[in-house]
């Protein structure tokens, strides 16, 4: 159980990271977040099949971004009439 807590900790650094960027590399991602590369790297593949991220390439190096609209949409709660709760991480 604690392993998977781990890998939504790690899930979370990164979409922290990215959220505050532009399209970013899996060692920009790394050196952001202070994770081992290969973690960053599944991570970021796990959060691109999930439709949060998008990826692309520059020159030999792939890069990704957030999908702000994958991500912030969803975590929108609507407690009464008017009035909206927003919590970043409910979407997880």
């Amino acid at each position: 159980m604690a392993y998977v807590h781990q890998m939504d900790l790690n899930m979370r650094k990164i979409l922290d990271v990215l959220k505050d960027g532009g399209w970013m590399s899996v060692k920009d991602v790394t050196e952001a977040t202070g994770l081992h590369r290969q973690t960053v790297a599944k991570k970021l593949e796990a959060l691109a099949f999930a439709g949060l991220v998008e990826s692309s390439y520059a020159g030999r190096a792939r890069i990704f971004r957030l999908r702000k609209e994958r991500v912030e949409g969803p975590q929108t709660i609507r407690l009464e009439e008017g009035e909206v709760k927003k919590d970043e991480w409910d979407a997880f």
